[in-house]
């Protein structure tokens, strides 16, 4: 009995020894952000770039060369377009309204997947049809199309002889998904589990979009010639991405988005995931880009105390001013409209917004151009009581029930992505070992240590508890750099054993131990986005539902066209080498829950090097993919995820 307790008081003295030295850091404070300074150095630099290569065309031709080049590959990164369906498009209600008509409208931009809206369409005793027309984008209110601010523009527009469609996003209004949650977190939760399908929430919008110019090139009492397009925030994110992806739209009032990517980053951190398309950054998909590239008529309308900082779109415009004067795109091609006041779409942006579209489209039949100043001074004294605000509220439903959810036929986003993954798993190949490596090297994209250049620095070595601790740092070129550190027992007679990717090295304390006590040597490294290096030097609005502190760095990631399971693996990679180099043998990877997807990638990538991977956390046991699109589930994050790869592997298929 007295030798168990000695035994146990030494054993406990012991796991206290290596968790106190496991607690000391590596780096020096300074590193903690590394991760997401890295990351955003090489955003904002490849966002100045992309700017760059605007301002270096010199010509019409060349203009429309770099659009079109361009044009395609963000086609290509938001995951392609769907194939064009009926839309079964059906007027449920005509309402006479003062000065105007209203139709409330149900079509499906997807079979069964169905999108409300109201059409607010001009006085025929007044203006003849068919009318211009001009599509709306509604911004993260939970009311969607009745929401006031944006049934107003239907009014207005209404009232100078433009018809105007107003419909609601996805998970807004009256579109419900099979959730109780707020458009914002229901639109995270539909971005995140749609990576996994190769597909983005920039793309599911995109596409309602475009089957909303689709509705209205179906109505003979709508001039098919080209269309206007006009949102604020949310909205003014969906007017960026639609007027410089669809030809249709001849003239377009982006509100409170229109800024930088390194300005919106430093300020707010990567935001909504329609905002973050998957390698935008790498391919030159800037805030530029969206005003120049459709090669419409655009006036962006700014906030001057916005949280899309106004510095930003400062900078914007004028490099698209610069590039029309370059390329001869005509002085009234752009605009910008600054207002008073933080993040809205108040009434001088509103007007500013249908005048800028109505003389696009209506030419010497408008109204004259607004005299800015006076508009801006009229915010100060507007009273909103006796406007005309249009279908806001109850009056703005289509739907006796308010919600899509009652419609026969009814097929949310979740159920969607379940029919989408059925198609690509029976499409699957039966792969062999080297083609699976192959296939996820390049689905992950999984740098080889061989292609990498890495020096590994000894930074310090002790006596931890009868076992040689040298703390290390593997510094890979272009300056990240992973803390880690070596522990040798005195016998090696066990395997070599890699743990990798905790919030902290300490939380392995028991583990190192009962590997040390078994002969193993044991080797602990932070990965990008965790522990020492982990803390995020940008801020990220979803940390309030996803508690991960590595999200932040995968949705920068994301935006360079990475992922952080590719670069998790390729990390975890190289300091199984740098392991197996020094026992001559095979290593065992201990990954903790944060850490296991990414290494069954690299299990999968390099079976030389990985003899086996096991999760240290079976109590909380990660999920499948497929489950998570099975289940709808929460417990996903952009950390976990690669782009597309469920159409190739599920990553549990990657330890078989």
């Amino acid at each position: 009995m007295i030798q168990a307790i000695l035994s146990s008081l030494i054993l406990a003295s012991g796991l206290q020894g290596i968790t106190s030295f496991l607690e000391e850091r590596v780096l020096d404070e300074s590193k903690s952000t590394l991760s997401t300074d890295l990351l955003f150095a090489e955003i904002k630099r490849k966002d100045m770039a992309a700017d760059n290569a605007w301002l270096a065309l010199k010509n019409r031709l060349e203009y429309d060369a770099y659009r079109a080049m361009l044009k395609e590959k963000y086609v290509k990164a938001i995951g392609g377009f769907f194939e064009k369906t009926p839309l079964n498009a059906k007027v449920i209600e005509k309402v006479s309204a003062d000065g105007y008509c209203v139709e409330k409208i149900l079509f499906e931009s997807r079979p069964g997947f169905y999108v409300t809206a109201i059409m607010y369409l001009p006085d025929p005793n007044r203006f003849a049809p068919p009318y211009k027309a001009m599509a709306v984008s509604c911004g993260h209110s939970d009311s969607g199309k009745a929401y006031r601010q944006y049934s107003r523009v239907g009014v207005i527009a209404a009232k100078k002889g433009i018809a105007s469609l107003i419909y609601d996003p996805i998970a807004q209004g009256e579109r419900l998904q099979d959730s109780d949650e707020t458009c914002v977190w229901a639109h995270y939760h539909i971005g995140r589990l749609s990576t996994l399908l190769g597909y983005s929430m920039a793309q599911l919008r995109i596409w309602d979009g475009i089957r909303a110019l689709d509705y209205l090139d179906s109505r003979a009492d709508i001039d098919h010639a080209g269309y206007g397009f006009a949102g604020h925030s949310g909205g003014g994110t969906m007017t960026s991405l639609m007027m410089s992806i669809d030809d249709r739209i001849k003239s377009a009032t982006p509100v409170c988005f229109l800024s930088t990517i390194r300005d919106v980053y430093k300020a707010k951190g990567p935001q909504d995931p329609e905002q973050v398309i998957f390698g935008q950054v790498e391919i030159g998909l800037n805030h530029s880009s969206f005003v120049l590239m459709g090669g419409n008529k655009v006036r962006m309308h700014c906030a001057l105390n916005d949280f899309f900082p106004f510095e930003g779109a400062v900078k914007t415009y004028d490099v698209v001013r610069k590039t029309a004067e370059n390329c001869d795109l005509g002085e009234d091609s752009y605009s910008m409209m600054e207002f008073y006041g933080k993040h809205s779409w108040p009434e001088s942006a509103r007007q500013s917004a249908v005048n800028w579209i109505e003389r696009s489209l209506l030419g010497e039949k408008a109204s004259s151009r607004l005299d800015m100043t006076a508009l801006r001074l009229g915010d100060l004294t507007f009273k909103a009581d006796g406007v005309d605000w249009g279908f806001y509220r109850e009056r703005g439903n289509v739907l006796g029930g308010g919600s899509v959810t009652n419609v026969p036929g009814f097929r949310s986003v979740f159920r969607l992505f379940k029919d989408d993954l059925a198609s690509f798993k029976a499409k699957r190949k039966s792969l062999s070992l080297a083609e699976m490596k192959k296939v996820v090297d390049d689905v992950a994209g999984i740098v080889q240590p061989e292609a990498r250049k890495c020096e590994v620095k000894v930074i310090s070595e002790a006596t931890v508890e009868d076992a040689t601790a040298t703390k290390i740092v593997f510094a890979f070129e272009g300056g990240l750099e992973l803390p880690g550190v070596l522990m040798r027992p005195k016998r090696e007679t066990g395997e070599p054993v890699l743990m990798a990717g905790a919030l902290k090295k300490s939380s392995f304390s028991k583990y190192v131990q009962d590997k040390l006590s078994s002969g193993s040597v044991v080797l602990l490294v932070d990965l990008m986005g965790l522990g020492e290096i982990g803390a995020a030097s940008v801020p990220y609005f979803a940390m309030k539902m996803n508690k991960t502190t590595e999200e932040c760095a995968a949705v920068l990631l994301y935006s360079l066209g990475r992922s952080l399971v590719g670069e998790g693996a390729s990390e975890i990679i190289a300091a199984a080498k740098y392991l197996q180099e020094k026992t001559g043998r095979k290593v065992v990877v201990m990954a903790a829950k944060r850490s296991v997807v990414a290494s069954a990638h690299a299990y999968a990538s390099r079976r030389d090097v990985v003899a086996s991977v096991e999760s240290i956390s079976p109590k909380s046991k990660t999920p499948s993919w497929e489950e998570i699109i099975q289940k709808s589930s929460y417990n996903c994050g952009f950390a976990n995820m690669v782009f597309g790869a469920l159409r190739y592997y599920d990553w549990v298929d990657l330890l078989k």
